[in-house]
């Protein structure tokens, strides 16, 4: 039995490099996100949007920035009385603040269509 010459080349000895060559890998196709390049004045588009998008629903932003506020006068009450928990509590906040911020991308889209937001719907964004 004669070994093809695919089987003489052991990939014990062979490096990443070397067997990525061999392979010829390529990138995955589909998957290529086109990246705009950001000019120095775009955040402060960004937060004049927010600022309209704000005047326009007040009642819902203020409940959004109050509850990010509990969340870190939480976090500074708990550091006060049992730091070993901040850790913990912070956590926990890194994992609901992207669903709080749902809610509010819920109004901006709201208002961006021409809609009068309901609170009701922003905390329910994430069902949609």
């Amino acid at each position: 039995m004669t070994a093809s010459p695919a089987a003489d080349k052991s990939t014990a000895t062979s490096t990443p490099a070397q067997l990525a060559e061999e392979a010829e890998l390529k990138p995955a196709q589909g998957f290529e996100v086109p990246l705009r390049t950001l000019g120095w004045r775009d955040p402060f588009v960004w937060i004049a949007a927010g600022a309209r998008d704000f005047s326009r629903a007040p009642a819902i932003g203020f409940f959004y920035g109050a509850c990010f506020m509990a969340m870190g006068w939480a976090l500074v009450t708990l550091f006060a009385r049992a730091p070993a928990w901040v850790l913990a509590l912070s956590a926990g906040f890194l994992l609901m603040g992207p669903f709080l911020c749902l809610g509010l991308y819920h109004v901006s889209r709201e208002l961006e269509a021409g809609r009068h937001p309901r609170f009701v719907g922003s905390l329910l964004a994430w069902t949609t």
